[in-house]
């Protein structure tokens, strides 16, 4: 497995707005073309008193070339038509059979977190994937440990951890923790973290996490059954930037993937729903 070692630096993108940009989208499609389109919008331009513009307007062409900027159809109607669709509706995939037993690869609720415990003077580390939020306030969220884990005794015993959320720079080291046992090491020392103080629970927080929620245990009812926790968040620390981590998200197979591209829609949203 290729492990991703640092944070990408998240692209700059810019809103395009400005009426100008959208004439030269539009122009520039047909100017490979040998149209005279491209020189009718210089001269119109250059009637109204825009001194110079021909030489503007080929900067911003050679700009728009640098930037891979796609070029849209005829301006102004077409261009505002285009520039308002949304991401098109997918065509009906073809399926098949699927083990069911593998539908976690398709279901992962959310991003790995790194689970410390504290329990009689000794701490621990485990790599969990198997969370999810229950309800606003107070914040609940629901963990399924797994009974052969040495973190299971050690949080149903202490009835508190902290859930730690790591990004993809520390993707070796979530792997490793996953694939040894606090019963054995020390995972703090072995993989060179830093325990931290937490602030209202015992368990540490792992300082080289992006965030880390303090949990205190709100239902044990599913636990004997099930295996599945639900804690109470009574303390978050999350780090100032960036907004959105690159996350590692878990597919099973040995296989990652990871947090992407930031897609806004909060227009849309009614206010009560975001």
């Amino acid at each position: 497995m290729a492990a991703i070692t640092a944070q990408a630096k998240p692209e700059r993108r810019h809103a395009l707005r400005s009426p100008t940009l959208y004439g030269l989208m539009a122009s520039g499609q047909r100017q490979d073309q040998g149209s005279a389109h491209w020189k009718r919008v210089m001269v119109f331009r250059h009637d109204r008193g825009h001194h110079g513009n021909a030489r503007s307007m080929l900067s911003r062409q050679s700009i728009a070339a640098m930037l891979s900027v796609v070029m849209l159809p005829t301006w102004p109607g077409m261009v505002r038509a285009q520039l308002s669709k949304r991401t098109p509706m997918p065509k009906l995939p073809k399926k098949g059979d699927f083990p069911v037993s593998q539908v976690r690869r398709y279901l992962e609720p959310g991003p790995i977190v790194l689970v410390s415990s504290k329990w009689r003077d000794a701490t621990n580390i485990m790599t969990l994937g198997w969370h999810t939020i229950l309800e606003f306030s107070p914040s609940l969220v629901g963990l399924m440990i797994s009974g052969g884990n040495h973190s299971h005794r050690m949080i149903r015993e202490s009835r508190e951890c902290v859930v730690n959320l790591p990004t993809t720079a520390l993707t070796d080291t979530v792997v490793g923790i996953g694939n040894t046992s606090g019963a054995d090491i020390d995972k703090f020392a072995k993989f060179d973290l830093t325990a931290e103080d937490a602030s209202e629970v015992d368990a540490p927080l792992i300082g080289e996490c992006h965030a880390s929620f303090e949990c205190r245990l709100h239902d044990d009812a599913l636990v004997e059954k099930y295996n599945f926790f639900i804690f109470e968040v009574v303390k978050a620390h999350v780090a100032a930037s960036p907004k959105h981590p690159e996350t590692l998200h878990y597919t099973g197979d040995g296989v990652f993937v990871v947090s992407g591209k930031v897609i806004s829609r909060r227009s849309l949203f009614r206010p009560e729903m975001l």
